[in-house]
């Protein structure tokens, strides 16, 4: 199947790479869920039983953000770039730009 996909070998170290790959995509998909949620939450209700957890999970990937970012009024933008961090990460991370890089095909 790989081979047919990108024109290479059946190599166990890249069947090996793309799982790592589709690994790490799913759990910045999952990260982008979580910020999203949060934010949202945050503007609609702040005191909904799930806004603490979600804020609990996300605070550790926006942290770095808030060190940088101030806020702008009451509004927090750190989610919104955050997103697009994750979104320049995904694309970075795309198997097909991966085995490109190391010499597929």
């Amino acid at each position: 199947m790989f081979s047919a996909l990108w024109g290479l070998a059946l190599n166990p170290l890249y069947i090996l790479l793309v799982g790592v790959l589709w690994v790490v995509r799913w759990g910045l998909y999952l990260a982008m869920m979580l910020i999203i949620a949060s934010a949202v939450l945050s503007l609609i209700n702040p005191q909904a039983p799930l806004a603490w957890p979600l804020a609990a999970l996300t605070a550790p990937l926006l942290k770095p953000f808030r060190r940088v970012l101030p806020m702008v009024g009451q509004f927090d933008l750190t989610p919104l770039v955050a997103l697009l961090v994750i979104q320049v990460v995904l694309v970075l991370v795309d198997p097909t730009v991966v085995l490109a890089l190391l010499g597929g095909h």
